[in-house]
């Protein structure tokens, strides 16, 4: 009785979404750059999808998810460099990953760095291996990346896109380490983030388009990616798809 129940109830669930393809059945989630703010809420929207999935946190300095680990949000923390393709050979191995998120950055740093291109070179060296040929990856990039413009009026975009040039370079040269591979890869190009702004309507936009809002919450960019990874769609956002994204404005009352 109980199961017929049940049956009857998924089918109430699902009678609406006819064309929807079924999930992109990812059961495990390796998360890089896990200790970073945008990494900590990838994994908290990932644990707390009705799905379940394990998530696994790879970073350099396991202590940094002490507080984290005591909120059981993900499965296992690895530590290792996300520049050495042996560790993350490694990690994708021992935990099976399905996905792999790349949440890699340098904090608010606006200096000259290559992190974000030489990581990206190294996983794809392992992904780009025959026996991990199955596994995907979601990356967030940032907009203003190539070809994306960063469009303000009075030449304010140009400013920023000036003031932001290196980390914008690093992630040129992220997304084009994934282009051997980009048949299996979601590149998310969120606006400015933020913290504790949680806006639920987001919205999609051209390379070339102005964006509604400059800013969008770390948690609303997480929610999209969990989403993306575990949720249904009518195609497969890991085809190769470049999203430039940020939050709508919100109407005043």
């Amino acid at each position: 009785l109980f199961s017929h129940l049940a049956h009857k109830i998924y089918l109430l669930n699902n009678q609406h979404r006819p064309t929807m393809s079924s999930p992109q059945n990812i059961h495990s989630i390796l998360v890089l750059g896990a200790s970073g703010r945008t990494g900590t809420q990838i994994m908290k929207q990932l644990a707390n999808h009705p799905d379940r999935p394990q998530v696994h946190a790879f970073c350099r300095n396991p202590a940094k998810l002490a507080q984290l680990q005591k909120k059981r949000i993900f499965h296992s923390v690895i530590k290792g460099d996300a520049k050495n393709s042996h560790d993350l050979q490694q990690a994708i191995q021992a935990t099976n990953a399905q996905c792999v998120v790349v949440a890699i950055g340098d904090g608010d740093s606006l200096k000259k760095t290559d992190t974000r291109t030489v990581s990206a070179q190294a996983l794809v060296r392992v992904l780009e291996k025959p026996q991990f040929e199955h596994i995907k990856a979601l990356v967030v990039s940032s907009h203003g990346t190539a070809p994306s413009k960063i469009k303000i009026g009075l030449g304010m975009g140009r400013l920023i896109e000036y003031h932001i040039r290196h980390i914008l370079c690093d992630h040129e040269g992220q997304e084009g380490a994934f282009r051997t591979i980009q048949h299996r890869t979601l590149i998310v190009r969120p606006t400015a983030l933020t913290d504790g702004k949680h806006n639920p309507d987001l919205v999609e936009f051209g390379n070339l388009q102005r964006a509604p809002t400059i800013h969008i919450d770390r948690s609303d960019v997480a929610r999209y990616a969990a989403d993306k990874i575990l949720g249904y769609h009518s195609d497969d956002p890991f085809d190769g798809k470049v999203v430039n994204l940020t939050a709508t404005k919100k109407s005043s009352m």
